[in-house]
């Protein structure tokens, strides 16, 4: 199904751009879909992981989220914040998003720097490496994010109130941010575990569009992700 929903919005792209996405599926699992669209000399890439909100359990909600936000607090190689500021350096934007269903990275930059982007991407992948002090800090940051979201804006108070009585399956009715008292009370290690369980190659899809040319792009992400082991992936939620 996640497939489904990147190509077909690959697909509303111009008939004028090149011809239509390419789906390359590598050793490890990761799906590698490039689409050619030489209008411009830029790119956009995409990281879409398959977990979101509705893979959590009661008491541990906003682990997809929160670790969203970890993911650029860095790697063993690239200190916290090094992530933005190595995008920003190359005239890109970055920033990401989850949802109930998953959770997505995107950069848009130059064409040309496509090799450091998927090298940037490989990293986080195989190597998150965030502090106690990061975490905590940012936790804050996600609690007033809720705050501003939900607790004091009466259209997202609302949606939240409605969500929880509309479904029967408490991976439905939760916040994809988490519930407030579950962002108190969530560890720095629950995240660790949570990064271990779900971010692995066989659980991602890379998007590749713009000014590439697909088989250049292939053999760009067997070099920086090839190297990744697959793992084995727990069931998701119904």
């Amino acid at each position: 199904m996640m497939l489904r929903r990147f190509l077909a919005v690959l697909l509303l792209v111009p008939l004028c751009a090149a011809a239509g996405p390419v789906r390359h599926p590598l050793p490890n699992g990761l799906t590698l879909v490039v689409r050619e669209d030489h209008r411009a000399p830029v790119v956009t890439v995409q990281l879409w992981y398959a977990v979101g909100s509705a893979d959590e359990q009661p008491g541990k909600t906003g682990l997809s989220h929160a670790l969203e936000h970890m993911m650029f607090k860095g790697t063993k190689s690239v200190p916290a914040g090094g992530y933005a500021r190595r995008i920003a350096a190359l005239g890109g934007h970055n920033n990401a998003y989850t949802s109930s269903t998953e959770t997505v990275y995107y950069v848009s930059a130059a064409g040309h720097n496509l090799t450091e982007i998927l090298k940037l991407e490989a990293d986080r992948m195989a190597n998150l490496n965030f502090s106690d002090r990061d975490f905590a800090n940012e936790m804050k940051v996600i609690r007033e994010e809720r705050r501003e979201r939900i607790e004091d804006n009466p259209t997202g108070r609302l949606y939240s109130e409605l969500q929880e009585k509309a479904y029967a399956k408490p991976a439905n009715r939760t916040d994809v941010i988490g519930r407030m008292a579950d962002l108190h009370k969530l560890k720095a290690q629950d995240l660790r575990r949570w990064y271990r369980r779900w971010y692995a190659p066989n659980n991602a899809v890379l998007v590749v569009a713009g000014d590439v040319q697909a088989d250049r792009v292939l053999a760009e992400t067997e070099k920086q992700f090839g190297r990744i082991p697959k793992r084995p992936l727990p069931a998701r939620q119904d």
